[in-house]
């Protein structure tokens, strides 16, 4: 949930792939505040990708097999929309950050 900036939503394996999933159901209407709560959620999941628990978690995983998807079911503000990829500071290899609409009910 793109409010819990402090917590990874979801890890989903995909054969040698690993898909960090952001979930943003749209509760934060306000463009500014949304983008704010990205680039927060962005941070937090730049630092797993850094730490120690990342590793533990998933040994053997290289960084570079490791993408984020943006789940969203209101259309992105145009600045979290340019984001495209989040760079590491202990690597400066670029995670790769795509977007993607999930309907709602």
């Amino acid at each position: 949930m793109l409010e819990e900036t402090d917590k990874v939503d979801m890890v989903v394996p995909r054969g040698d792939h690993l898909l960090l999933i952001i979930t943003d159901a749209g509760i934060t209407e306000n463009a500014e505040e949304r983008a704010s709560l990205f680039k927060q959620k962005l941070l937090t999941y730049a630092t797993y990708l850094d730490s120690p628990e990342f590793e533990s978690d998933h040994p053997g995983m290289s960084r570079d097999r490791v993408s984020i998807k943006v789940m969203y079911r209101t259309p992105p503000p145009a600045e979290m929309q340019r984001v495209t990829s989040v760079t590491m500071r202990s690597t400066s290899l670029a995670v790769p950050v795509e977007f993607e609409h999930f309907p709602g009910r």
